[in-house]
């Protein structure tokens, strides 16, 4: 019976989805990437992500062999995709075909067509690895990559001056080590080396060479231990209440992803020096229970002072950029150690899971914020504890899931969330938080209006409605208030912001989307006739034009239009205008491609700045804030030499219309120009 309904299958769906296969586009959102940088004001260097996915993309995954900690990784799968996939199989055996995913329930066209680059159906072959086998049969690889503005800044020109906090002491090269080992996913070793612009190399304050070392070794599936990790990793618990140190989204138009999905245990490679943890690390399963231990030992760096009421030493605050550049910067350095535990226990079942999650954290320094009234409940001491619970659950079309926390057992914080798919053509999702002023984590990163979750109550809803096949529907409504004063913000405050996003794909060439933002908080406002500041209301509205359309197989335009208003209640108003136009091309006869943009920006201030991602090398990716007046171009350059040997170049420029330098302080480019050529080199040596 199964055979005859495969068939069925395979003889309706083979038509339908041959000439969706086409060329393999970033699977990530370029608008998750910039939500995410222009609420942090600041670029996230994990890779890691994209790693796995371009090991994908060369050693594709076998559907009948994968697991659900597998299917994670595809960031276009939502929690639904991953429950209807599981029960299809269990229902109809494994999968015959490529062609048989569009008969699993919710799986549409979209989600095909961006798994599909990554994936293969075959039937699984029990092959028991003996552990020295995959030491030696695995794939090396080595990635080298250098850059450096041409313009050298203030901080390069001022080294024949004597203070040392006045000047950069190291070469205006930026430089990026890393090898890799990988057998599979069962093992995966390798070391990861940085240098940043304006650090020492081999001299001075650096004479082991790179300014950041990291390694690592990851066994998976090693009888009873599930993972095993030794050196640097990451630890992602529930729903980041109380840690998640992999790359998270928040708010963006793709409304379903709104759950953070790791295994609690991954591997660290990449080149951030904060946000991972250092030391061992293991998850052992038998059947439904899994726990998961691990042990961090590591230093920090730190802004540390001298504190008159305790007569010690205490930390002010922390350190995130890895730059070790002046004298300040230097003696800021590993000034905090760290010493960090916990624990995940989970029992799973194919729709239920329920974890019970504790983490202990203790420094050798007492840590103490400022006395500012907005830090009121902020940590202080020398450790704290946090654990909570976290839930998972599927019933039909609705996944619910969510999780509980508390700090030192007296503040409290929650998050849970619900996607429901309503009919084939409508998806629904909400998020629902409530945390605590006093509640308080580390390194946590949930789904919250704020960078840290604590001090928030607020509800987000996102719908997708797919009026047509070849136009769609997306918008969220996000309602969030702060109970407790915030940064630059003297009173509790609340806000809101809508998303309205149309998108038309009238062929499968062409594709072109418009999105309306409307934002709306209170912050401190200070001007002429108040010396002293002020609340406000500020209104942030922006409409963004974009359309892509493939001439051929080899060549794509790409073009935006983005107009932003940023608006006081005392009628102040500032404007901002970005488009872009990109182009790419890639070879169909040659192991060469290439893409570029010309950009044009034209805002008020740094206020009414506008966020776009770039194209970049490998593994990379940027999202600059453009404000002022000025235009920007840049060039990728991708060449294949053989099999084994992948040559990136890159060059850019940014041009200031209305300004005669560009950047502050040190990183003053006493020019109205700003030149940056990049380089890598990726090799797999076996």
């Amino acid at each position: 019976m199964r055979c005859r309904i495969k068939m069925l299958y395979l003889l309706l769906l083979m038509l339908g989805i041959v000439p969706f296969l086409r060329a393999q586009e970033n699977p990530v959102s370029e608008q998750q990437f910039e939500q995410f940088t222009a609420g942090r004001e600041a670029e996230n260097e994990d890779d890691a992500s994209l790693q796995v996915l371009q090991y994908y993309l060369q050693h594709k995954l076998n559907l009948n062999a994968a697991t659900p900690e597998d299917l994670q990784f595809f960031p276009f799968l939502t929690p639904l995709h991953c429950s209807r996939f599981f029960q299809y199989k269990s229902i109809t055996g494994p999968l015959t075909s490529i062609y048989e995913l569009q008969a699993i329930p919710g799986w549409d066209i979209e989600v095909i067509r961006q798994l599909l680059p990554y994936v293969y159906v075959a039937e699984v072959v029990s092959v028991k690895t003996e552990l020295w086998k995959r030491f030696q049969s695995g794939e090396q690889s080595l990635l080298l990559r250098s850059g450096t503005v041409l313009e050298p800044s203030v901080g390069f020109l001022r080294k024949s001056e004597s203070g040392s906090n006045s000047y950069y002491p190291g070469s205006r090269v930026k430089m990026l080590f890393r090898y890799k080992y990988q057998y599979g996913n069962k093992l995966q070793y390798g070391i990861t080396a940085e240098k940043d612009p304006g650090e020492q190399w081999f001299k001075g304050t650096q004479r082991n060479g790179f300014d950041f070392y990291s390694f690592h070794i990851f066994l998976r599936q090693l009888k009873s231990i599930h993972t095993l990790a030794i050196g640097d990793y990451t630890v992602n618990m529930g729903q980041g209440l109380l840690q998640w140190q992999s790359l998270a989204f928040g708010k963006s138009v793709d409304v379903l992803q709104i759950k953070r999905q790791s295994e609690v245990i991954r591997p660290y490679n990449s080149s951030g020096e904060h946000l991972f943890n250092r030391g061992v690390a293991v998850t052992v399963r038998k059947q439904q229970i899994e726990l998961s231990c691990f042990f961090s030992d590591r230093k920090l760096d730190g802004n540390v002072s001298y504190d008159s009421l305790l007569q010690e030493q205490v930390v002010t605050s922390f350190l995130t950029t890895g730059y070790h550049r002046t004298l300040n910067e230097q003696q800021d350095r590993n000034q905090v150690r760290l010493v960090s535990s916990g624990a995940v226990f989970r029992y799973r079942q194919p729709r239920f899971s329920f974890s019970v999650n504790a983490l202990y954290s203790q420094f050798n320094k007492v840590y103490h914020k400022s006395p500012e009234p907005y830090n009121f409940y902020s940590f202080r001491g020398r450790s704290f504890l946090n654990a909570g619970i976290d839930w998972s659950y599927t019933f039909r079309n609705l996944h619910w899931f969510g999780e509980w926390a508390t700090h030192k057992g007296r503040y409290h914080g929650v998050v849970s969330g619900l996607l429901i798919s309503v009919a084939s053509s409508i998806d629904f999702s909400a998020v629902y938080r409530n945390l605590q002023p006093g509640y308080q984590t580390l390194n946590g990163n949930a789904f919250t209006e704020s960078t840290q979750p604590s001090n928030e109550q607020g509800f987000f809803m996102g719908l997708v409605v797919r009026l047509h096949p070849a136009l769609k529907l997306e918008a969220y409504g996000d309602m969030f208030r702060f109970p407790w004063l915030r940064y630059g913000v003297h009173a509790p405050s609340a806000g809101s912001e809508y998303v309205l996003q149309l998108t038309h794909k009238p062929s499968k060439k062409t594709e072109l989307y418009v999105r309306y933002k409307r934002e709306s908080k209170l912050q401190n406002w200070t001007n002429g006739e108040h010396p002293i500041p002020v609340t406000e209301a500020i209104l942030r509205k922006n409409v963004r034009f974009h359309f892509q359309h493939a001439i051929n197989r080899s060549v794509v335009v790409r073009h935006r239009i983005e107009v932003l208003q940023h608006q006081f209640t005392t009628k102040q108003v500032q404007n901002g205008y970005l488009t872009f136009f990109d182009l790419f091309y890639k070879s169909a006869k040659t192991a060469f491609s290439a893409n570029g943009r010309i950009l044009y920006f034209d805002t008020d201030s740094y206020t009414s700045g506008i966020y776009a991602y770039e194209n970049d090398l490998l593994y990379s990716f940027s999202v600059p804030v453009f404000y002022n007046k000025g235009f920007k171009y840049y060039f990728n350059l991708s060449c294949h030499l053989g099999k084994k040997v992948l040559v990136n170049l890159r060059w850019s420029r940014l041009r200031m219309l209305n300004q005669t330098t560009v950047g502050s302080g040190l990183d003053l480019i006493q020019k109205p120009t700003r030149s940056e050529f990049r380089g890598q080199l990726f090799v797999r040596l076996g």
